[in-house]
């Protein structure tokens, strides 16, 4: 059984989480908190596989509570945030801190939309399970971004068998933002070939996303538009909930 603590100020938020998780026979709450004080203890206590935090509740909010836990019990944490801008950019904040996914929450419509998330959720929770806790632990590169510091620039213009390659793409799910934050500035300014990404996120998401990472790496990233055209050193991000198509 997959053990989980659900943290939300809401009680119908806590109801509605616990539901939706518990209705997965692999999955057992374990206990649920108000705030991120109770979120402290609990994980001390319970032990839990899997942590979801609301950002905003009182005495502690969901960031420094996730902080506090990722220092002194490291436990995989879902962020559960609102489906805006300034949440998009609280989300982020919350992964540079330690959180491995989130799940977005629309809150003008909450009692319909809530359903929507039970498969993604469950999905998640599944899938980070999975995850060894020494990658949370670590703060190691990724070996894939260390091959690419260590390769020469003109090696990484072709493969094996001369074949010359024009672009890279990445494809990422759950766990993608924080692995992305890891891997792309670590890529050089001079890198040969443009990079396209697809991350699943929501629409208001992907734009803060490109301008974090913008803002960590020596490539220039940005969401991607209509008519935008590739060239070395630069990355594009598909806007959330969309398709990118390169002509």
């Amino acid at each position: 059984m997959i053990k989980v603590l659900i943290v939300d100020d809401s009680a119908f938020m806590r109801n509605a989480l616990s539901k939706m998780l518990s209705s997965d026979p692999e999955i057992a709450i374990i206990g649920t908190a108000r705030d991120g004080v109770e979120a402290v203890e609990k994980v001390s206590q319970l032990k839990p596989d899997i942590v979801t935090m609301d950002v905003e509740m009182p005495r502690m909010d969901g960031i420094s509570a996730l902080k506090v836990i990722m220092e002194k019990s490291a436990v995989p944490v879902i962020m559960v945030s609102s489906l805006t801008t300034d949440g998009a950019r609280v989300t982020l904040d919350a992964l540079d801190a330690g959180a491995v996914a989130f799940i977005p929450k629309d809150l003008s419509n909450l009692s319909v939309n809530i359903v929507n998330i039970r498969e993604i959720l469950i999905h998640k929770v599944k899938s980070l399970s999975r995850v060894a806790m020494r990658r949370i632990r670590e703060s190691k590169r990724p070996p894939t971004a260390e091959k690419l510091l260590q390769a020469p620039s003109t090696s990484l213009t072709r493969t094996t068998n001369e074949r010359r390659i024009g672009i890279v793409s990445i494809g990422t799910s759950t766990g993608g933002p924080k692995a992305l934050q890891e891997i792309i500035p670590q890529i050089p300014n001079d890198f040969p070939v443009p990079i396209v990404i697809a991350q699943h996120m929501p629409p208001n998401f992907t734009g803060p996303f490109a301008e974090r990472l913008n803002s960590l790496s020596r490539v220039t990233v940005k969401e991607a538009e209509e008519g935008d055209f590739l060239r070395p050193g630069i990355v594009v991000i598909a806007p959330g909930m969309g398709h990118m198509r390169v002509m």
